[in-house]
């Protein structure tokens, strides 16, 4: 058996991240298991098949719905609405605002995992303290199939645990 010597402060960081590592829940994930950060993207989807869809007018996203793109031209484009605007229909709203270079573009939602973390704990924190970077942010439990480096760091964490207790 070899000895390593580090530092207690170290030793203790490493105690207490083992502690939670082997006494986590593991979400039904094999061992070695991770956690990360999962959010919501945005994807394009074909027409007429999006959840959602944004109103983009020269390279930027102007709107969501069809009442914000109304209120957002009538602020861009001021004195160039039609004289007639106001009863104009709908359809024909969207009609002008299109010929004026307006288009929409659906998309779909999809999860997205971000980052990784030993522990759900450590990725619990991460979004409270970063939640206003992602969309609808949660932590989600993974496992680090066959993939022998982790099962290397895990196998250390336990038996750190086994040896502390």
């Amino acid at each position: 058996m070899k000895t390593i010597t580090l530092p207690d402060k170290i030793v203790d960081a490493l105690l207490k991240l083992a502690k939670e590592y082997t006494t986590q829940n593991n979400r039904s994930q094999a061992m070695p298991v991770y956690f990360t950060v999962q959010t919501q993207e945005k994807v394009p989807a074909y027409i007429g098949c999006g959840e959602g869809g944004d109103w983009v007018f020269e390279s930027s996203v102007v709107a969501d719905t069809t009442e914000d793109l109304f209120d957002w031209a009538e602020n861009y484009f001021e004195g160039d609405l039609p004289e007639e605007w106001q009863s104009l229909d709908t359809d024909e709203r969207v009609g002008w605002l299109e010929d004026m270079g307006c288009k929409f573009y659906e998309y779909n939602f999809e999860p997205k995992e971000q980052n990784a973390f030993l522990t759900a704990k450590a990725c619990d924190e991460h979004i409270l303290r970063n939640r206003h970077h992602y969309r609808q942010p949660r932590s989600y439990g993974n496992t680090f199939f066959r993939n022998p480096e982790m099962e290397l760091i895990a196998n250390m964490l336990i038996q750190l645990s086994k040896q502390a207790s």
